[in-house]
């Protein structure tokens, strides 16, 4: 797969991802606040706070983990 390829399928997933989070927003509106698919603990706030080894070894336990969810975060993360 070339450079170009992989970029593509990464803009395509992230199109799917705002296209779903938007949807999420839309439907929690009535709710008053909109609905977060991403569990706390592997949230971008979470990548921040760490560096070095620490911060591979936790993005690399988010990847697995986000990539065992069912639904669009299986789809997105199932095989990075």
């Amino acid at each position: 797969m070339t450079a170009n390829a992989i970029v593509q399928k990464l803009w395509n997933y992230c199109n799917v991802l705002r296209d779903d989070l938007s949807a999420c927003g839309h439907a929690q509106a009535g709710a008053g606040k909109q609905q977060n698919i991403i569990p706390k603990q592997y949230n971008w706030q979470s990548l921040l706070e760490k560096d070095g080894d620490e911060l591979f070894d936790h993005y690399r336990h988010l990847l697995e983990e986000l990539g065992k969810k069912s639904g669009l975060l299986g789809l997105i993360f199932g095989r990075a």
